[in-house]
């Protein structure tokens, strides 16, 4: 009997500890958490501005510090790294229309009012890159409104202003039309690809081999 008490309780002690290895992968690999650590490790630290779009896997972020603007897709398997020399400017657009915009080579067209009931909320990044020209990821959609309190639509936008403040202020730091940038600063935007695995799961990954 004692053996039969034995072998129940080592089974109960084995499904608990695979239970919590569950659990705490699961919060692991946590979208939000994914995107977070692929930000960090994409931008050399911290990012001083950030947003995520969970329900589409989507976030994009910036670090002044090193001055570069980091976009991520597909739960952080695909991004794109861009130098702030190659950010072109930034469009929040609400139900498929442009309310705001920031460019090189415009003036920045002003929020006029805050739509109180959007259904969706997008922001547009901007880049001189022939092959990704622009990256969007939604404030607002239907998806978040589902679990969003009343009222967050409204916050959405205001937060979109915000990120169409902190583009127009990476602009004026690096000047007018990229077109006119010195060669040396264009030279030192290398395109860095979409990769089938990003590089900050292949730094993990090292790391763990030592």
């Amino acid at each position: 009997m004692s053996e039969a008490l034995r072998t129940l309780l080592l089974l109960a002690l084995g499904a608990g500890a695979l239970t919590t290895v569950g659990l705490g992968a699961g919060w692991w690999m946590e979208t939000g958490r994914r995107l977070r650590r692929a930000l960090k490790q994409s931008l050399g630290g911290p990012a001083d501005a950030e947003v995520m779009a969970v329900p589409q896997g989507r976030a994009a972020g910036m670090r002044f510090a090193t001055g570069r603007v980091a976009v991520l897709w597909d739960k952080s398997a695909m991004g794109l790294v861009y130098d702030f020399v190659e950010l072109e400017g930034a469009e929040l657009i609400v139900d498929e229309a442009v309310v705001a915009r920031v460019r090189r080579d415009e003036q920045r067209k002003q929020l006029d009012s805050i739509p109180k009931d959007a259904e969706r909320v997008t922001l547009r990044l901007l880049f001189s890159d022939a092959q990704w020209p622009e990256f969007e990821l939604d404030f607002w959609s239907p998806e978040i409104a589902r679990t969003a309190a009343p009222g967050a639509a409204k916050e959405a936008v205001r937060f979109g202003r915000k990120w169409l403040s902190h583009v127009e202020n990476v602009l004026k730091r690096t000047g007018g039309p990229l077109a006119m940038k010195p060669k040396s600063a264009q030279a030192a935007a290398p395109k860095r690809a979409p990769r089938e695995r990003p590089p900050w799961e292949e730094d993990e990954d090292e790391a763990e081999a030592v």
